[in-house]
């Protein structure tokens, strides 16, 4: 099954230039119909519920690019460790970001400024 832009915006809640955008910089792979248009298939899905998976954990747009570049590289135990080590350092991220959120709420509350 293919998808158009338009389908694939809308299941994902972007626009369609974001995935110009990510299709642009080698995030998002797609296939072009026969009017040059772009079409995604079911891998092009995954690849977005990873990409939105990364983006929903805090990481940067260059975070991002260098998973995807990883990931489409040769399978090697160095190409392991660094898919890895980006995945660390977003989840160390969003776990501060958990931290501070829990401080703010614990002393909004003691402060009775919730």
């Amino acid at each position: 099954m293919y998808y158009t832009i338009k389908q694939m915006a809308e299941m994902f809640g972007v626009t369609e230039h974001t995935l110009r955008f990510y299709t642009d910089k080698g995030l998002l792979p797609c296939t072009r119909d026969g009017g040059n248009r772009r079409v995604f298939d079911e891998e092009s899905v995954n690849w977005m519920q990873g990409i939105q998976c990364l983006k929903g954990c805090g990481a940067s747009l260059e975070d991002i690019q260098a998973y995807c570049r990883l990931c489409l590289a040769e399978g090697s135990e160095e190409n392991l460790r660094a898919r890895y080590a980006i995945i660390r350092k977003q989840r160390e991220a969003a776990h501060q970001r958990v931290e501070e959120a829990k401080a703010t709420a614990k002393y909004g509350r003691q402060g009775g400024a919730l």
